[in-house]
């Protein structure tokens, strides 16, 4: 709560100096508004690892359930309904946030109902030590996650800053699977020792839980990046169309995201590391972005950079921690499953593309085609949907 306390105090005085380096002034009340959301947000922070580490993510489910249907209705409902302004929109979105921080100090204490509290072994030395690099690293990603906002929202102006705002968004699913994936594996991998007979115990669980990555999200991102304009058109209208070009490329990245490195890189603690390589590509997403503009002065090729150093942290990150674990890619990466998956993805989804005509009909009834085809091809190559669905169904047959 002081961090929030601290970050809130930031946005309502410094709510000027935002607006003026994003070259917008619209941003001063809104920003002034949104300002009590981090106090009630930042406390929220952590039931993840919470849930994951006691082996009740059954509860983090219900929890992230609530607090998007919280989300949905307040912020979706009152602008549909009352009043069509990002005004109410923020409202809303504090509302949200009020109601999210009591449901979360609730959830927060469930794991530990008839539990006496003990003195830890660990030191606040030791505490600082991880986290402080974390902190870091996350003011960089704050400061990298914002180059390629800023050119294009202080060069190009606001529509084409619309366009891209709207357009440069991480497919939801694909978000979902690997953060909860990550939160899982964390708790996992810091009970063992890549350096013992665990290791081979650590290589099984990443190499399975990567295997289920590329059955869940390349399906997922070949079918949304041929279905771009589509799906852009759905959820915005057609007056948006050049957004989907923005999205096709911010749908590039999920082919690299499909090999997490987080879990192994916090497990083994090496978080000055993970501060280290936000500072460097912070500081060259910036400089390339300004070079970019300079040479071309296009939005798109700045949008490009972004997804550029977005791979090439992932190429580095995955170097340092191959290294480090003393294990090679091949270990834990099933390259057939992967091109396999990907080629049958792309001709599925370019084939439906093909036959169905633009509306928003033929666009799930195409992706019910589409996911029905890989369940079929499935039954063929054995890619492994089966080790997925059998846990499932077994579950709500019960």
């Amino acid at each position: 709560m002081g961090l929030g306390l601290l970050f809130s105090t930031f946005l309502w005085l410094g709510a000027p100096l935002v607006s003026g380096f994003f070259g917008n002034e619209q941003m001063v009340s809104g920003l002034r508004k949104f300002a009590i959301v981090p106090i009630l947000l930042l406390p929220t922070l952590g039931l993840d690892g919470i849930f994951a580490s006691y082996q009740q993510t059954h509860l983090l489910a219900i929890y992230n359930t609530l607090n998007r249907i919280l989300m949905l209705v307040c912020i979706v409902v009152p602008v549909i309904w009352i009043e069509n302004s990002t005004d109410m929109a923020i409202n809303g979105w504090i509302a949200a946030s009020i109601l999210n921080f009591g449901l979360a100090m609730w959830f927060r204490n469930l794991p530990f109902k008839g539990v006496v509290s003990q003195k830890s072994n660990i030191s606040t030395n030791e505490l600082f030590n991880y986290s402080i690099p974390l902190v870091i690293a996350s003011v960089w990603g704050i400061v990298l996650t914002y180059s390629d906002q800023y050119y294009i929202s202080h060069y190009f102006g606001a529509e084409v800053y619309a366009e891209y705002s709207n357009g440069f968004i991480e497919i939801p699913f694909v978000g979902v699977i690997s953060s909860s994936i990550a939160v899982v594996l964390i708790p996992i991998f810091s009970k063992y020792n890549f350096n013992s007979s665990d290791k081979s115990i650590i290589v099984e669980i990443w190499k399975n839980s990567i295997s289920k990555s590329i059955l869940l999200i390349i399906p997922i991102t070949a079918f949304c990046f041929i279905f771009s304009s589509e799906i852009i058109n759905f959820i915005f209208s057609n007056k948006y169309q050049n957004s989907s070009l923005f999205f096709k490329s911010k749908s590039i990245l999920n082919f690299f995201n499909v090999v997490n490195f987080m879990p192994i890189l916090l497990s083994i603690g090496a978080t000055k590391f993970y501060a280290r390589i936000h500072i460097f590509l912070a500081l060259l997403s910036w400089i390339a972005g300004y070079i970019v503009y300079y040479l071309f002065g296009d939005p798109y090729f700045n949008a490009l950079i972004s997804i550029t150093i977005s791979i090439l942290a992932v190429l580095i990150v995955g170097k340092f921690v191959l290294k480090k674990t003393n294990t090679h890619l091949l270990e834990i990466f099933d390259v057939k499953k992967y091109l396999t998956l990907l080629l049958i993805s792309f001709v599925l989804s370019i084939s439906i593309n093909y036959v169905i005509n633009n509306s928003i009909f033929s666009l799930i009834f195409g992706f019910i085609i589409f996911s029905v085809s890989i369940l079929v091809i499935d039954n063929f190559l054995n890619l492994g949907y089966k080790s997925i669905l059998s846990p499932f169904v077994k579950k709500v047959l019960k």
